[in-house]
């Protein structure tokens, strides 16, 4: 259980999260070419790329509930979301225009919610 202090901090951080701007100009392009450069020649910080990737997707009003996964080529980030309309999806894939996207479902905590696993391109 919560005290009334934490709901109320919780719920100030979550009005802050959503109220978030930042300046998105090149980001999406400069975030693509650190993943591809984590992924194929492992270089960069693991922990930094994934909370930049998840304050990258607070542009677009999508939160993660889980951190970012990385695999060989690929990675899957968990969003606490279960639709996504189009226009965000076509703004996020002119940025990472460089990997495939799936959008895949799974059950968290008894909820239906959308997971994205984005695939570097050969």
């Amino acid at each position: 259980m919560y005290s009334q202090d934490e709901k109320d901090e919780l719920l100030n951080e979550l009005k802050e999260m959503e109220s978030l701007q930042i300046d998105m100009d090149n980001e999406g392009k400069i975030l693509q070419n650190d993943i591809i450069d984590f992924l194929l020649n492992g270089k960069g910080n693991l922990e930094d790329l994934g909370d930049r990737i998840e304050l990258y997707l607070y542009e677009f009003k999508l939160f993660c509930r889980k951190p970012v996964r990385f695999g060989q080529k690929d990675f899957d980030v968990y969003l606490n979301a279960v639709d996504i309309p189009f226009e965000k999806l076509d703004a996020l894939l002119k940025d990472l225009d460089k990997f495939n996207l799936v959008i895949y479902t799974e059950i968290d905590k008894g909820f239906s919610v959308l997971n994205l696993n984005l695939l570097l391109k050969d």
